[in-house]
């Protein structure tokens, strides 16, 4: 069984330039997604790894959904290959 806390900011992967609202430059760092792992054997509940996992995929998109001002920091989007890449260690793969 496989248990995972909430998903925190892992390594900066690129920082990349964007304008805000008032035309105003900015710097976006993008990181990727760290998630602590905790994972048991079924038959006998022992803990058998407890690690923190980091998620990759795309960093600075053309343009930014936000309201406001620019954030500072915005995480990655993984794709589904992303998510298996990163968990493929802890499950077996």
């Amino acid at each position: 069984m496989v248990c995972t806390d909430e998903t925190r900011a892992g390594d900066v992967v690129e920082t990349c330039q964007y304008r805000d609202h008032k035309g105003r430059v900015g710097s976006v760092r993008f990181n990727r997604l760290a998630v602590r792992v905790k994972a048991y054997a079924l038959r006998t509940g022992k803990l058998v790894t407890d690690r923190t996992v980091q998620i990759g995929g795309e960093s600075c998109p053309a343009t930014l959904g936000y309201f406001g001002s620019l954030p500072s920091r915005m995480a990655v989007t993984p794709s589904d290959a992303d998510v298996r890449d990163a968990f493929g260690p802890v499950v077996g793969r």
